[in-house]
């Protein structure tokens, strides 16, 4: 199963955002520098940044998480 910073990368890659344009998309809720720290699993993620990620691709939190494969 996919990690949480590889399913937001993929996410991400899919609409074919760059992470600071995600960052902007999210109103810079969570900055560039910690995306990139998340795709990169060398964050731990906040739950209001998996909750704003989560409403943002519209997806569930358990998808997110790799608890589910779908969305």
């Amino acid at each position: 199963m996919l990690e949480f910073g590889q399913r937001l990368k993929k996410l991400r890659k899919a609409l074919g955002l760059s992470i600071k344009e995600l960052a902007k998309n999210l109103n810079f809720i969570i900055s560039d520098a910690s995306i990139c720290r998340y795709e990169n699993g060398k964050r731990k993620q906040r739950l209001y940044a998996v909750i704003a990620i989560a409403k943002f691709f519209n997806v569930s939190l358990e998808y997110l998480a790799g608890l589910k494969d779908a969305f």
